[in-house]
């Protein structure tokens, strides 16, 4: 295959008690793009905790290359906002090893160079981390697609499906931080085709005397916002927007000119191109400070505490010969100072689903939002994007 498309809708995600910070949720769609599953991209929608406590929702694009590089995309949400989106990776061009990623419908970015111009595996599911027992979200429909020879999105065939649902203890008499429980299922077409991966996820508790009977909890789709007039980059918005509020995995054979427009890597979907430069209101009383920028990076890395080798600097001001840090957070900023860089000396893991070691990591984030803007796993990482 050489390429991949997948659609859902984002879910409410729920902790049932008060969760640790670095707790985390992806899910998202994984291509390998080497023959030995060593170099790969991910696009999916993660939802993580902020500094001060808020559960947020933010569309990423993880490139899996020499070094291990997290793009966020567009700004975070506060709440789903319960609307179809789409993901894809298409080749560069013909025989290449890079491949352009696309999110509903404008490109993004594009990976760092695989091993092979084709693939051979691709996942699609969630990966949580953190608290396991107490999260909960209702079902979500993952739509996937695999790109073929002839440059067509075909769906993938049942019998070269694997399932991977691991499971807690839920033993009577079990330890509740242990027990979870996934419901997945796969949506067959009559043709033994895959429509689409189904997961939920509610608390559960170990039974007492006898098994437990899990309810079953389904999504209900938003109803169609009014539809955009005109044309843009000869695609038309009237008949995108109501697609992607359907059924965005047919967009490109059923809305004029959105497949030539991908083709020629335009921007599509004007709506969305509003969405990736917006920002929420900013609803903090002061900008992020240093520390404040250590223990995020902290538990967006998942390390148990910060450690000393943790350095965080206002991007004005950069670390002198000697600096430790506790040392390089006591400057006061310049009023244009906009983001902070944290540089991580020792080992580190990535937060999806293969979970690789690098030595050292680079995240900046932006001051005003308290979010990450980039960041980079591996020793080759630039201290700056």
């Amino acid at each position: 295959m050489y390429g991949t498309f997948t659609t859902f809708r984002y879910p409410a995600i729920t902790y049932a008690s008060t969760a640790p910070l670095n707790s985390t949720a992806y899910n998202g769609t994984r291509m390998f793009t080497s023959n030995n599953l060593s170099t790969s991209f991910e696009l999916g929608m993660g939802a993580s905790f902020t500094d001060q406590g808020a559960l947020v929702y933010q569309p990423y694009f993880w490139d899996y290359g020499p070094t291990s590089r997290y793009n966020p995309i567009g700004d975070v949400l506060f709440k789903p906002d319960d609307r179809l989106h789409s993901f894809m990776g298409m080749p560069h061009c013909t025989g290449c090893t890079t491949w352009d990623v696309f999110y509903d419908f404008n490109m993004i970015g594009t990976t760092q160079a695989g091993d092979t111009p084709t693939a051979h595996h691709v996942s699609t599911g969630w990966t949580l981390d953190g608290e396991l027992a107490n999260v909960s979200f209702p079902q979500t429909q993952n739509r996937i697609q695999y790109l073929d020879g002839n440059n067509t999105f075909q769906r993938f065939s049942i019998k070269d499906l694997t399932i991977r649902a691991p499971e807690g203890n839920c033993s009577p008499g079990a330890d509740p931080k242990y027990c979870f429980r996934f419901t997945t299922g796969a949506n067959v077409s009559p043709a033994r085709t895959v429509i689409s991966w189904d997961v939920s996820k509610d608390v559960v508790t170990p039974p007492r005397l006898s098994p437990r009977t899990a309810p079953t909890t389904t999504t209900t789709g938003a109803p169609s916002p009014v539809a955009t007039r005109g044309y843009f980059n000869g695609v038309d918005q009237a008949q995108l927007s109501q697609c992607m509020h359907t059924a965005p995995d047919q967009c490109l054979t059923t809305v004029p000119g959105l497949s030539r427009c991908l083709q020629q890597r335009k921007a599509c979907n004007s709506d969305g191109l509003d969405a990736l430069h917006a920002r929420e209101p900013v609803t903090r009383t002061a900008p992020m400070t240093v520390d404040q920028a250590r223990i995020a990076a902290t538990h967006f890395l998942h390390l148990t505490d910060t450690p000393a080798n943790l350095t965080a600097v206002y991007d004005d001001q950069p670390p002198q010969p000697g600096d430790q840090a506790d040392t390089a957070a006591a400057g006061t900023p310049s009023s244009d100072a906009s983001t902070i860089t944290v540089t991580a000396q020792g080992e580190v893991r990535e937060p999806t689903d293969s979970r690789r070691h690098h030595r050292g990591a680079v995240i900046v984030f932006d001051r005003s939002h308290h979010q990450v803007v980039h960041a980079c796993l591996g020793d080759t990482c630039a201290t700056h994007p």
